[in-house]
């Protein structure tokens, strides 16, 4: 079974994305004591709402 180029440049596209919104911006959570739900992976049980803050240049 071949994985085709497009699934290889989508993931690329994903952590040029990720890194870029790392290293932007501040992450504040919503919900400071949110409940963790272990189904069967440990995962925020709202879904870990965020708030996004620019850093400071």
């Amino acid at each position: 079974m071949c994985t085709g180029s497009g699934k290889e440049y989508a993931r690329l596209e994903i952590l040029v994305f990720m890194c870029h919104l790392v290293k932007r911006f501040r992450f504040q959570k919503l919900i400071p004591d949110e409940n963790i739900v272990v189904d069967p992976m440990p995962i925020p049980a709202k879904g870990l709402p965020v708030r996004l803050f620019p850093h400071k240049r």
